[in-house]
This record gives structure tokens, sequence and C-alpha cells, in this order.
């Protein structure tokens, strides 16, 4: 039986006694899970118990009989310092703060709604991967006592020679990705990177179009995108490449297959980018509508014409799919033939 370990901030205590304690009560039951609670009624009682080994918090905005929205105070204490699962239940959903993380519920929707949708994000691991006391903190600390400490008298040399924050970053984050080789299969939405991590441009950032028609790819290698100190890029062109509708381009894979096992068939090499070797399919996601990368479509652009034709990117390509992505596109355009053999006259004799 999982345990999940929740706050709540409440100061009516018919509200715990009436409704939460009841549903937590049945939905442990009907789950078959133990949930944990720390019940306080103050946004004080709340900020003194705060840790990071919380699952999820169930916040109500009046507290301490004010008629503040104290609340508030908690949910931002949360997001400065914790990674905790917050929503808000509370009979005033108008004074609840503009934040887009944080899903709000009224008094009618009730416990279950609330505890419910909590329930949902724990079912994904999120909280046992990067909670308080999650598997990144595992991770972080195997490494920091296994891979760094013992050579740390490395590191306080190169730190002699300059600033070493972003190559231990970098180390760390490169034994992170040792730890997860050859993990489960991927999902679409492990690609996409949004919003991007810098406002730079880089390999794999996905381009709006300022006319609305469609997107585009950077695949400039990250040489040419580094940043001068005058504030523009290394190269004087960009490497663009058109990424065509997914529909149009599945449309026209299946356009004379009509038996539907060849078109499931069909269709997975389009998936699995077997189609064709200047196809590369990018899957549909919550932040990126999707479409194939189609390698005919590069074109090279100067900064100024870059900046007229498209928005600055909000999402990009993570770096172990651009890999390939670049790899695929590479291979199409130093392909190079030959002229042909005989070979039906060559193998008749061989055999």
């Amino acid at each position: 039986m999982s345990e999940f370990k929740l706050l709540i901030v409440e100061d009516d205590p018919n509200e715990i006694e009436n409704n939460y304690k009841p549903t937590i009560r049945r939905i442990e039951k009907e789950k078959d899970i133990q949930i944990k609670c720390k019940i306080v009624c103050s946004p004080e009682a709340a900020m003194n118990n705060l840790n990071g080994s919380y699952d999820g918090a169930i916040v109500d905005l009046k507290l301490d009989n004010s008629g503040d929205a104290k609340g508030n105070d908690v949910i931002r204490e949360i997001h400065a310092s914790y990674r905790i699962p917050v929503v808000v239940l509370t009979g005033t959903p108008n004074d609840a703060e503009e934040r887009n993380f944080v899903k709000v519920f009224t008094r009618d929707d009730g416990v279950d709604a609330a505890l419910g949708h909590l329930l949902e994000i724990f079912s994904t691991g999120l909280t046992k991967i990067m909670g308080g006391r999650g598997q990144i903190e595992d991770a972080m600390n195997r490494i920091f006592w296994d891979n760094i400490t013992p050579h740390i008298n490395t590191w306080v040399g190169h730190a002699k020679e300059g600033n070493t924050e972003g190559a231990l970053l970098r180390h760390v984050v490169s034994h992170m990705q040792e730890m997860l080789e050859g993990d489960s299969l991927a999902y679409p939405q492990e690609m996409y990177v949004s919003p991007p991590m810098t406002t730079e441009l880089r390999t794999g950032s996905i381009l709006s179009h300022k006319n609305g028609h469609g997107f585009s790819i950077i695949l400039s290698p990250p040489c040419d995108l580094a940043i001068r100190k005058d504030g523009t890029c290394k190269t004087d062109r960009l490497l663009i490449c058109g990424i065509e509708s997914f529909n149009e381009v599945r449309d026209k894979v299946l356009s004379e297959i009509t038996k539907s096992s060849k078109r499931k068939a069909r269709l997975e090499k389009l998936l699995k980018n077997n189609e064709t070797d200047y196809y590369h399919w990018l899957p549909e996601t919550s932040v990126f509508q999707g479409g194939v990368v189609n390698f005919r479509w590069a074109n090279a652009l100067s900064q100024a014409e870059f900046d007229a034709a498209f928005e600055m990117p909000t999402v990009q390509v993570a770096s172990p799919f651009i890999k390939d992505l670049l790899a695929r596109f590479s291979a199409y355009y130093a392909r190079q033939g030959q002229p042909d053999f005989d070979v039906r006259r060559i193998a008749g004799e061989l055999s």
C-alpha cells in the first residue's frame, strides 16, 4: 500500500470533521492508499510545518478570520521553496492569485475533487522523483558521494583556473543521464522543453512564423549559435528547416492504401522515421502541435531575415532527441551516389 503525505491548511473545524476526515477515510478504502495528514489552521502554522516531504497540499484562502486571503501567502512560500503540488479549496475562489500551476476548487466541488486531483498527480510518480524525498534527491546524493567527492581535489584545482559551477552542473547532469540509459520507452511529452531554459537560440529551437503559417526548427550546430560580445550569433546565417503539417504528410503517405492493417503499418514506419530519409516526426503534445520536419525544406537566413520572419521560440526539442534529428539531417545531405552496376549479371556469375 502506497502512502500519500498531505498538508491541509484549513481553519474551520466543522470543515475538517464533516468533510475532510470522512472523505479521506473513504478514499483510502476505495483506492487502497494510506493518506497521512498534517492539519494546520493558520498561515504561521503552515509555514512552520512546511518541508519537502509532502506529496500535496490543500489550502483554504481565508484563514484566521481576518478577511484577508492569507492562504495566498502559504502558496507563495510553497512555490518559492518547495516542489509540492498544491490546490486551493475555498468558498472565495476569486481571491486566488493568478497562478497557472495552482488549481482552484470551490466548496461545492468538495474535498473529493481537490484530493482526487492531487492523487492523479501522485499517480504519475512526480513527487517520488522531484519531491524532497524523491529519486532525484537520492541520485544527487549518490553522485555527490560516489562520483564527485572522490575527485574533489581535481575540481579544487580547476576552481583556481576559473568558475567551475557550470562545468560541475554539466558533469552532474551527465551522470544523471548515464543512470537513465536503457530505461523504459519514452513518452512524447519528454521530447520538448517548454518554456526553454534559456532565451538564447539553440539547436532544436522550434520557431513560430510571424505570419501564422506553420513552424520551423533551427538546425544550426551549437558552435554557430554561440553569442558574441555584441549580442549576435557567431554565424552569419541561421540554418532553418520547415516543419510540415503531420496531417498533410499522413494523407500523402496513406493516399493509395485502403487496407487498415497496411495503413497502420505504413503509419508506424512514418512514426519510426523509416518512411523516407527526409522526414523526421515530431509528436503532438500539450506544448506543441507536432508535425514532420522536412529536410528538403532547409534554408539559411541572415539574422535580419530571421528576426523579420519568426517569433522567439517557446518550445525546444530536448537534447536526447535532437541528436538523432541532426544525425538524420546530416546523413540526408551527406549521401553520395555512384554509378550503377549490373548486379543481376554479377549475381548470376557469383551464384
